[in-house]
């Protein structure tokens, strides 16, 4: 293969690899990034730990990113790959009476999977947005899917009916990044009570008034 064919491969701050060795190490790094990020605070989180992790070298990092931040950055696009894959499967496998709760027990999850991660893109955005930017375009991305998915359903939708649902995903997200960073309480993001009642809630906003 003359030239890397990932998606990693015209990302800013990760350089190209061409060998089959050198994708294989990149992924190391991948892979124990993704577990040290859930167990570890990232700012005190160095190379040599996620070369050490990764079975590999310091050098061997620094030849297939930039620096630290860098790496993140392709952590979060890889995060996003993985969701939006999985919000494909929800709306292809997904009977129309449970999607919106199977769409809110999905978003729960992917908080709770990777919220190691999603707390570091929270941190280094608030810096520079470029770290926050690949969640919120693929939440704006969600937010279009479902409201596509609401047209059909219903035959098509006022403004004002666009309107009630934007707010109602705006809301989702923001109560999942609230409760991950700030963990404001009575309600956990990790107790079965948090599905519960943020269905509830997500379900209530989504639903038609008579007016709309």
């Amino acid at each position: 293969m003359s030239q890397d064919e990932s998606p990693f491969g015209a990302m800013q701050g990760v350089l190209p690899v061409k060998q089959a060795r050198s994708r294989k190490s990149r992924e190391s790094f991948m892979e124990a990034g993704r577990r040290l990020a859930e167990q570890h605070n990232w700012e005190e989180l160095t190379v040599s730990r996620l070369a050490e992790e990764a079975g590999c070298s310091v050098g061997a990092f620094y030849q297939r990113f930039e620096n630290k931040d860098a790496f993140l950055l392709a952590l979060v696009h890889d995060m996003i790959a993985e969701v939006r894959a999985g919000l494909h499967s929800l709306y292809g496998g997904t009977s129309a009476g449970h999607l919106p709760d199977a769409l809110v027990a999905q978003s729960i999850a992917n908080f709770r999977r990777r919220s190691g991660l999603i707390r570091a893109a929270v941190r280094r955005g608030l810096e520079e947005a470029i770290y926050w930017d690949p969640v919120r375009a693929y939440g704006r991305e969600a937010a279009e899917a479902f409201l596509a998915w609401m047209r059909t359903s219903e035959g098509g939708l006022s403004t004002a009916r666009e309107r009630q649902i934007r707010f109602a995903y705006q809301m989702l997200l923001a109560t999942l990044v609230n409760s991950l960073m700030n963990r404001p309480g009575p309600i956990t993001l990790e107790s079965e009570a948090f599905v519960e009642e943020l269905t509830q809630a997500f379900k209530a906003l989504t639903e038609r008034p008579r007016s709309l």
